[in-house]
């Protein structure tokens, strides 16, 4: 994005701008993954061991009692976990309920807490609690009478079921075509879209529309439709940087037939995991590219990932002529979750002086020309 003329905007995206293409949304799949079934089409999971992972029935297909009991006693412990999480989000005054991420969250700290290194006291009553609550779910030895292995199986269930449903296929990606028009915008050297998905969603947009992007990964050698992350390819017109992975990204270093995806999923402990090589390499990636812009479109993000919102931050306070354009059709709901996006005093500081701008739309009715135009009534 060289050259005082050219425009320098950068998208970030989250998983809203992918439910106008019918990919589930947080509260189906967290339906989902509580019930046991697809809350779509009823259609049960069940543990397929040989692939080892989890899959839904198929219609003449029926599951014997140890798998019916095993995926039971998963969401019978996770009804229980639910309510515990919901009772302490309505307890500090949170308006929403718990979701699968939550979940996830809170499962694999039940894996954790048996990990010395991973001390953490302030935890042990309610470890002790749920233990004494739901030991007639684990104690056996499918589960090796152990809390440790079944909420490992419990982490891996949530998991499978959600990557179950980013991997599906989208329905309509027609109202992403405004990036069709940004793409072929002269004064545009270079997109950087960001995105928190890990759907394909963006992917068979640009296939669609013929035009070349680059994804910063490449083929995996041991498989066709696997890829593995290559933070060092060049970028081009079109890069789209996957901050929380893909269902079609895979660890290279450690190949192993049915490996689960790279995705980043949870709460917390995505600030534990961000340490690792492959987010660090991303992360370093983003904030490299989102240096180069002095606008940040956000669509479809709930400010839940608190490492992405301090990055933002740092962004917006090195330079006080960036801006960030959010598009959302209620942008009053966003305003409890100033203080998750940047500092109150930032987010006040930004509205006085124009450096956060809203689009009262949803991104399917958004153009391009109207994000251009607020761009530069605005740039400073």
């Amino acid at each position: 994005m060289n050259g005082d003329n050219s425009l320098k905007i950068s998208f970030l995206f989250g998983s809203g701008i992918s439910i106008p293409a019918g990919i589930a949304n947080v509260q189906i799949i967290t339906d989902s993954i509580l019930c046991g079934r697809d809350c779509r089409d009823g259609i049960e999971y069940f543990e397929g061991r040989a692939e080892n992972c989890l899959k839904k029935i198929n219609k003449d297909q029926s599951l014997s009692p140890e798998e019916k009991e095993h995926i039971q006693n998963i969401t019978e412990f996770l009804s229980i976990i639910n309510v515990e999480t919901n009772r302490f989000l309505k307890k500090n005054g949170f308006n929403r309920k718990a979701n699968y991420e939550d979940l996830y969250y809170l499962t694999m700290q039940f894996d954790h807490i048996f990990n010395p290194e991973a001390l953490n006291p302030a935890i042990l009553l309610f470890l002790e609690f749920i233990e004494e609550k739901t030991k007639y779910l684990w104690n056996n030895i499918n589960y090796q009478n152990s809390l440790q292995c079944f909420s490992q199986r419990v982490a891996k269930y949530i998991s499978d079921v959600a990557v179950s449903f980013m991997n599906e296929d989208a329905k309509n990606t027609d109202y992403l075509r405004f990036l069709t028009d940004v793409a072929n915008d002269n004064e545009f050297s270079q997109l950087n879209i960001f995105t928190l998905n890990n759907d394909l969603v963006l992917e068979k947009f640009f296939e669609k529309s013929g035009l070349e992007f680059n994804d910063f990964m490449e083929k995996h050698e041991n498989h066709l439709f696997k890829k593995h992350l290559n933070i060092s390819k060049l970028t081009i017109k079109i890069n789209i940087l996957k901050l929380h992975g893909s269902v079609n990204m895979f660890d290279n270093n450690n190949y192993y037939p049915n490996q689960p995806p790279l995705i980043l999923m949870g709460t917390l402990n995505k600030i534990v995991d961000y340490s690792n090589d492959n987010w660090l390499e991303i992360q370093w990636k983003f904030k490299q590219m989102l240096e180069e812009s002095d606008c940040l479109v956000i669509s479809g993000y709930g400010f839940g990932d608190d490492v992405i919102n301090n990055r933002i931050a740092s962004w917006a306070r090195r330079n006080s002529d960036r801006k960030i354009i959010i598009i959302h059709s209620t942008p009053e709901n966003l305003y409890d979750k100033s203080d998750k996006l940047i500092e109150r005093g930032l987010w006040a500081e930004m509205l006085l002086y124009k450096r956060l701008i809203f689009i009262n739309k949803w991104i399917q009715d958004v153009s391009w020309n109207e994000i251009k135009k607020i761009y530069r009534e605005n740039r400073g």
